[in-house]
């Protein structure tokens, strides 16, 4: 009886004694979790702190070059870029600039904006070009391949403009910097099928 007494004594010592150490290597694996997480996130901290300083103070913007232009000067592409010397590289919406230039400035069939770093924006412009002149209530339209509106020219005559003539009728809309819209809207499809086809 002594004998089971003392078994059970010692067996009881043993769960307990396995007891305790598992549960200092659960303690040890939790400190070594919290630690690691630490150390992580104070990386990643670190890095965001050190990018952004770089960004913030490094990546200013000392030269913008525009090209592909013939119609319009540099100046004119500037009116419509409202990046300064010393700005932050990322510190404008690109696609808002192209918008504004295109609407601003109706020769311009599209722009490209992109930044070379770490301190180069440039300004990449396609030019629309004039191919057709049309007459229209006295007035001469100057258009595109794509019949888009470039310019409207008062006081004169299609005949006159080395371009060739365009007879339009059925035209809804010509405004300048957008494409003609015909009261049937299959017209305009049918004109550039005829364009290509020459």
């Amino acid at each position: 009886m002594e004998h089971q007494e003392q078994e059970q004594q010692q067996q009881q010592r043993f769960v307990r004694k396995n007891m305790a150490i598992y549960d200092a290597q659960r303690r040890q694996e939790k400190k070594r979790t919290r630690r690691t997480v630490f150390y992580v996130f104070l990386f990643l901290a670190i890095t965001a702190i050190f990018l952004t300083v770089c960004v913030f103070v490094f990546l200013n913007v000392e030269e913008v070059k525009v090209d592909g232009l013939s119609k319009y000067s540099s100046e004119d592409i500037m009116q419509y870029v409202p990046i300064n010397i010393g700005d932050n590289i990322y510190s404008f919406d690109s696609e808002e600039i192209e918008t504004a230039i295109k609407e601003a400035l109706p020769y311009v069939a599209s722009v490209d904006i992109d930044r070379d770093l770490p301190t180069t924006v440039n300004v990449n412009v396609v030019e629309e070009t004039p191919y057709f002149a049309a007459e229209l209530a006295g007035d001469v339209f100057i258009m595109s391949p794509g019949l888009k509106v470039l310019e409207r020219i008062e006081d004169t005559t299609a005949d006159s403009i080395d371009l060739t003539g365009l007879s339009l009728r059925s035209v809804q809309k010509c405004i300048v910097g957008s494409t003609v819209e015909f009261v049937d809207e299959r017209t305009l499809d049918a004109l550039l099928e005829l364009y290509q086809a020459f």
